[in-house]
């Protein structure tokens, strides 16, 4: 087996978590460590789905190969009265074999296209309810601010009433009567203008609703009448995709064909260059007799000559000394026009080449970085009006998730930060156990890792609209209530601020 990233740097090309332990057949254990045992079950499960396709593709490939080279056996006969039997019953089972991997096959493609029916209609609701939000947005911000205004003319009118109570009771022991009385009636009159005002600004924010409530009903009835259509073209998106992938095994055995047809027409032209080299071997062999007897020859002439040579050599030596200068020339100068030369390389990278990513982090403070450079400018966490979600949480540990988690009902969940892996932990209270399911989002789209389905969502928010209808674990459990600071977690000021 190999390391789940091969490299110390994160792969240039799009591939998601899942993808790339599939790829490898291996996951890193401390990542392992930090699945929970459901999504151990659905890795394994996966891995073993992948070992068997592999497996049936090599098998068939072997048949395919050996039918072709397989003749067909003369049929024997062992005297006037001996039968011959076919098998008959083998091409009948074969058939009805056949049949039966057929209908599995046909049951197969119609739970695929019922479940892709169900999460595309899920899907067009959440988008839907989107476009609603976005589209109402400006109104709910306006009636926000109503309603925020509303509650301050109230709080002021009770402050109105006590200090009115506190002058009565100063009226009552310190003014006479016609002072009281004057007081009294200005204070009524301030009074009835602060009704008036926040009766004013009562109708206001009525109005603002129930313009808002109307825009919204139409903005609604918009989007039930593109539903069908939005429906219709998510699920024909879906369908599109497993029809890639099904063209994309198909090419992959045609491929695996034409390699094997490959490989056995090169083991034929590999065994006539044989036969050949094998010819000119016999050929050379008569050849080598009569070389030998001239390299010998040629040796002892070499050798002859070798001799001479050094006497010579010997005695220019012997000459060269007694003539030669004590001190030895200088070493040539460097030409000026000589080549630079090039920067040195470490491995084909120069010394400014800039360190990539790493795999996975190696700090908080880079997850930190992370979520600042990246997350935070595509919206993660956010709502339509601009405020963070209350389930989404910064780095913090498993230990304060499930505190945080302690007495809520089943379903119940949040998001927080991982320093694990580039992406984030949804922990959430499951029927059994508190649940850490990873949120891969390497490839730059966002999947629960050993989910139910492995669909994958652009934005964090329709991932959790997305799991809030369709189960998100084995058990069925889908996620209710979110848990967290509806003013923002104390966890995001590292990651805000």
């Amino acid at each position: 087996h190999c390391s789940l990233e091969s490299s110390q740097t994160r792969p240039t090309s799009a591939m998601s978590l899942l993808q790339q332990i599939l790829e490898t057949m291996f996951i890193d254990p401390e990542l392992l460590a930090e699945l929970s045992k459901d999504q151990k079950e659905m890795l394994f499960h996966k891995m073993r789905e992948e070992q068997i396709r592999r497996w049936q593709s090599r098998n068939t490939q072997q048949a395919a190969a050996l039918a072709s080279k397989k003749k067909a056996p003369p049929r024997l006969k062992f005297g006037p009265k001996a039968h011959i039997f076919e098998d008959k019953d083998l091409d009948k089972r074969a058939d009805e074999a056949a049949k039966r991997v057929a209908q599995a096959e046909a049951k197969r493609e119609r739970a695929e296209m019922e479940e892709d029916e169900r999460q595309a209609k899920v899907l067009a609701e959440i988008a839907i309810q989107e476009q609603v939000a976005q589209q109402t947005s400006e109104q709910a911000r306006k009636a926000e601010e109503l309603r925020l205004r509303e509650e301050e003319e109230q709080q002021q009118l009770r402050d109105a009433a006590e200090a009115e109570r506190q002058a009565a009771i100063e009226r009552e022991t310190y003014m006479t009567m016609k002072e009281a009385r004057l007081a009294a009636e200005a204070e009524a009159k301030a009074q009835a203008e602060r009704e008036a005002h926040a009766r004013k600004l009562a109708q206001e924010r009525a109005k603002e609703e129930a313009q808002l409530e109307k825009e919204r009903k139409a903005a609604e009835a918009a989007a039930v009448q593109q539903a069908q259509q939005r429906q219709q073209e998510i699920y024909l998106s879906m369908r599109e995709i497993r029809e890639q992938a099904k063209r994309a095994r198909e090419e992959e055995e045609k491929r695996m064909d034409a390699m094997y047809a490959a490989q056995e027409k090169a083991a034929r032209e590999a065994e006539a260059k044989q036969k050949a080299a094998a010819e000119r071997a016999r050929k050379q062999a008569q050849q080598q007799d009569a070389e030998r007897a001239t390299q010998s020859i040629l040796a002892k002439l070499a050798e002859r000559k070798s001799a001479i040579d050094a006497t010579q050599a010997a005695k220019a030596h012997s000459i060269a000394r007694s003539t030669s200068l004590n001190q030895s020339p200088a070493p040539p100068r460097p030409s000026r026009n000589a080549l630079p030369l090039p920067p040195r390389s470490f491995h084909g990278r120069t010394a400014a080449t800039t360190a990539a990513r790493p795999s996975k982090p190696e700090s908080e403070a880079a997850v930190v970085a992370w979520v600042k450079e990246e997350e935070l400018p595509r919206g993660a966490g956010r709502s339509a009006t601009g405020r963070m979600e209350p389930w989404f949480h910064g780095p913090i540990s498993r230990v304060d998730a499930e505190r945080l988690l302690k007495g809520q009902p089943v379903g119940a969940f949040l998001l927080r930060v991982s320093t694990r892996i580039w992406g984030y932990t949804l922990s959430f209270v499951d029927s059994d156990r508190y649940k850490h399911f990873l949120v891969d989002a390497s490839d730059g789209k966002y999947s629960v890792f050993g989910a139910q389905t492995n669909h994958t969502h652009t934005t964090l928010n329709t991932l959790i609209a997305f799991h809030q209808k369709v189960a998100v674990s084995k058990t069925g459990t889908k996620l209710t209530n979110p848990v967290g600071d509806p003013r923002g977690n104390p966890s995001l000021q590292q990651i805000l601020r």
